[in-house]
């Protein structure tokens, strides 16, 4: 805990029988109590059980190019103002949680539904700390004191050095950006959690996001939750959605059920805009077991040039669902496996929608499309 920074250089390595939490808070809440950073006369006797909220008062950056690793089916949680992953973080058949927070807030967690939230506290935090910005640890006085996985531009925005097409990155405000590897795969069991959580803007950049589990997939929510954490799932507070997502064409999430069992869950949401052009796969197990659930929304503009697969080779094949605020398919980019929505009006009837979606589909039935274009519902069920 350290609200100034921290930054796990491409040397550092982590492996510990136990939960790990790395944030820039300034204050760690409990049942019992507070512990504040700044306090002199904290009362550590009532500081038990889990932590029910983390509290934040600077621009802090949290940066990993190492490898962080938690004993299975435990948890791991990087959280700061940006958060920017180009290492390894895994955490088999556990919980992965990135997130970037505001300058000044409350991140609560309800450890038995897991129910993160956003609040701004009444009482302000005494005492105030300087963050190192990202051009310091870009320019570090030794090559040891140096990030050396980002490239920073003119205009303030930051590239990967890992990702060929060097995608720019506005880096104003909360931002999580993820590239590297976030690892909750099971080798015997259920795949684990992942959550990438901003209440601004989420890169994801050449990652490797892996949820898969020998007996079933597990759940990866990249910027909110199912329809935007509007439907009850109670994994999700909607206080916490990003506003813009972009995730690029390197990038590959996997939620499968490897062996039995069925897909997991993968979704990609954004209350503005949502930019999908990766790989996902939420497939059922190879000797049975249905596909998954894959969204992949913008609440209001939707682009989408990416694949799913949610298939199933035993069972029944799983569902993709696509919520812009309004929908639009034409034949060249049908053609060539790509969907694209936004405001710019429902041109197509429902039979041209639907046929467009079948040919995106492809001649065999792999996955069932669900498009929501508000307000009405556009379900199509079986493309053959």
């Amino acid at each position: 805990m350290n609200p100034a920074g921290i930054v796990f250089g491409s040397n550092a390595r982590l492996n510990v029988p136990a939960a790990f939490h790395a944030s820039t808070a300034s204050r760690v809440h409990f049942e019992g109590g507070v512990f504040d950073l700044f306090s002199p006369s904290n009362t550590y006797a009532t500081l038990l059980g889990n932590p029910t909220g983390f509290e934040f008062n600077s621009k802090g950056i949290l940066i990993n190019e190492g490898h962080l690793r938690v004993k299975e089916g435990q948890q791991l949680t990087l959280m700061a103002h940006q958060v920017i992953n180009t290492g390894t973080v895994a955490a088999p058949g556990g919980r992965v949680t990135v997130q970037a927070v505001p300058e000044t807030g409350m991140v609560r967690v309800s450890q038995d539904g897991m129910i993160l939230s956003l609040e701004i506290p009444q009482e302000r935090i005494t005492g105030e700390i300087t963050a190192v910005d990202l051009p310091t640890l870009l320019t570090g006085s030794t090559p040891e004191q140096r990030v050396n996985s980002v490239i920073q531009n003119p205009d303030g925005s930051i590239a990967l050095v890992h990702d060929p097409n060097k995608v720019s990155i506005p880096m104003q405000g909360a931002t999580a950006v993820v590239g590297g590897t976030i690892d909750v795969s099971h080798p015997t069991g259920i795949g684990g959690s992942v959550t990438v959580l901003a209440n601004q803007n989420i890169a994801v950049v050449g990652a490797n996001i892996n949820a898969s589990g020998r007996t079933g997939g597990g759940t990866v929510l990249v910027g909110g939750d199912y329809l935007g954490g509007t439907a009850g799932t109670g994994r999700l507070d909607s206080s916490l959605n990003a506003q813009n997502l972009f995730v690029d064409s390197n990038t590959v999430m996997n939620a499968d059920a490897l062996t039995n069992g069925n897909g997991g869950t993968v979704i990609n949401w954004a209350d503005n805009s949502t930019q999908f052009h990766g790989t996902i796969t939420a497939r059922g197990g190879a000797l049975g077991g249905d596909g998954g659930f894959v969204e992949t929304s913008g609440r209001e503009l939707l682009s989408v040039t990416g694949s799913v697969d949610a298939s199933a080779p035993l069972g029944k094949p799983g569902l993709w669902l696509l919520d812009p605020h309004n929908v639009t398919i034409t034949n060249t980019s049908t053609s060539n496996g790509s969907f694209s929505g936004g405001r710019f009006g429902q041109e197509s009837t429902d039979s041209i929608l639907a046929e467009a979606l079948c040919e995106f589909a492809g001649d065999e039935q792999i996955i069932n499309l669900e498009i929501l274009a508000n307000p009405d519902l556009l379900f199509l069920p079986e493309c053959r």
